[in-house]
């Protein structure tokens, strides 16, 4: 999806770097809601008969985001499908619903309006662009308002995405992500938003599949650093291909030029060596053989390229940029303004920022709505949701909630988690709780975050266990007075080994 072969130009210069979730908490990311459907749709393919057995794993992912204290914002594509993106559509359709044909998304809406309700109750904010939602995640990066996009969609750096996050995967219980930013796709590709644009136009993208002919990505970064190079701005080149007085000529030049036919090598006139024996040559003006080295060579081919002497270098500067833009000149509508527009073009309008903050969830209502929709046993859907709901109020302030009453009872022990320095720690039940048969929850917190809003619970705990200061390895007893320990030199005595050389002692 997006930019076609854009992830393979990014992973060849290694620009994504690996990061583990947690090394994200206190983010707020944008997320395109209709690729996380259809990605946890094809998990569930042929395997679960119920249509909305995809819920069940898309309030799993988000609780993995929230128990490391990521915030969400989904973006949902306009109802409306642009012209330009109709194949692209249908193709998202067929795979995700099995819809042939038609491109209208209001089946697809069924299971937006789906993820909404879960939302509501999750308290997670979610908007809906005026087009594409990769253009309106890109807006809210370009304003300050979200961290970064999580999306697999290349086309949002087009729009001007400074961060995306990529490649969501889950290993050994944890999340992780590829991070690209602009700034190193800058520096190690010398690609920016209108360079994105560009090279989306030669090699194609989801509002333009084909591209232009035999132009894989190769030769067209060749030609965007080359217009790098030559400090022009690659769309106002290709907008002005067309019309370039310049380049006109020096495609007039090209084409004009004869063909070139085989020349003697004694006398580097037209004809072969081996008939200038036999016959001669006419331009030496002799019937057997030929001179050496004769006068300069008077053939069609030679007269032009002497006339065409002064457009050789800029026949070299610009061939590059001479066989693409050939090739891409086929195509009358070529470059296509309406792609431009769509991706410069900010048709979103400002977002305030309580738009995209978090509000308090309802335990109550998540419940009840899994319950109807998935139809999950209750004490299974507390048992995640607690541990997402403890997580999200030791990462937010104190203040965050007033309502929920999710306070800690007591540290019972040290633990580990995924090689992580934790505490257990007990925790007040919820009054709404009426599905746990337990009077407390056990949750598992990392001391570090713990101790940052439960100083004082954590001196009382040290100090309840005579651990005031860090416990260290423990010190190996002393052997020196033991008398009943053999020494080493006695266990093991010296014995003699004979050498070439003589003598050796060894141990």
């Amino acid at each position: 999806m997006g930019v076609i072969s854009l992830w393979s130009i990014l992973d060849e210069k290694d620009v994504g770097q690996r990061t583990n979730l947690r090394d994200l908490s206190g983010k707020r990311l944008a997320v395109d809601l209709s690729i996380w459907i259809l990605e946890l749709k094809r998990a569930n393919y042929k395997l679960f008969d119920s249509p909305n057995f995809f819920l069940k794993n898309l309030f799993y992912r988000v609780l993995g985001f929230l128990k490391n204290g990521i915030q969400l914002v989904f973006i949902i594509d306009a109802l409306h499908v642009p012209s330009l993106k109709t194949a692209a559509v249908r193709k998202r359709l067929k795979e995700c619903h099995g819809i042939e044909g038609g491109i209208d998304r209001s089946k697809f809406q069924i299971c937006v309006n789906k993820c909404i309700g879960l939302f509501d109750k999750l308290g997670i904010p979610y908007l809906t662009s005026s087009g594409e939602a990769e253009s309106l995640c890109a807006k809210l990066n370009k304003d300050g308002l979200v961290d970064a996009c999580l999306t697999r969609d290349g086309d949002v750096f087009c729009y001007g995405a400074k961060h995306v996050y990529r490649n969501l995967q889950k290993l050994s219980k944890e999340y992780y992500v590829d991070i690209y930013t602009a700034d190193s796709i800058q520096e190690k590709v010398c690609l920016d938003q209108r360079s994105f644009v560009a090279l989306a136009l030669l090699c194609g993208c989801d509002y333009n599949k084909s591209g232009v002919k035999s132009i894989g990505h190769k030769k067209a970064l060749s030609l965007l650093r080359n217009f790098q190079e030559n400090k022009f701005d690659p769309l106002d080149r290709m907008l002005g291909w067309r019309s370039n007085t310049e380049l006109n000529n020096l495609q007039e030049v090209r084409t004009n030029l004869p063909k070139k036919h085989p020349h003697c090598l004694r006398c580097h006139h037209v004809g072969d060596l081996t008939a200038h024996d036999t016959t001669g040559c006419s331009s030496c003006t002799t019937n057997v053989g030929c001179s050496v080295n004769a006068d300069t060579c008077y053939c069609e081919w030679h007269q032009s390229e002497r006339k065409l002497a002064d457009f050789k270098d800029d026949l070299t500067k610009f061939k590059q940029e001479l066989d693409v833009r050939e090739k891409a000149l086929m195509d009358y509508n070529f470059p296509d303004k309406e792609i431009i527009h769509e991706f410069l073009d900010d048709k979103n309008e400002k977002i305030p920022l309580n738009k995209v903050c978090s509000s308090e969830p309802d335990v109550t209502g998540i419940v009840s709505y899994m319950l109807d929709k998935v139809r999950m046993d209750g004490v299974d859907i507390m048992r995640h949701l607690i541990i997402a709901l403890v997580h999200i109020k030791l990462f937010s302030s104190p203040q965050f909630w007033h309502s929920l009453k999710l306070e800690p009872v007591s540290i019972l022990r040290e633990s580990k988690e995924n090689f992580r320095l934790c505490y257990e720690v007990k925790w007040k039940k919820l009054e709404v709780d009426t599905w746990t048969k337990e009077d407390y929850y056990t949750i598992h917190v990392e001391r570090e975050l713990f101790k940052q809003q439960y100083s004082e619970m954590v001196k009382e705990f040290i100090s309840s266990q005579g651990k005031g200061k860090q416990v260290g390895f423990r010190k190996r007893k002393s052997t020196d007075n033991i008398t009943s320990q053999t020494a080493i030199d006695t266990f093991f005595p010296k014995k003699k080994k004979q050498s070439k050389k003589g003598t050796k002692m060894t141990y």
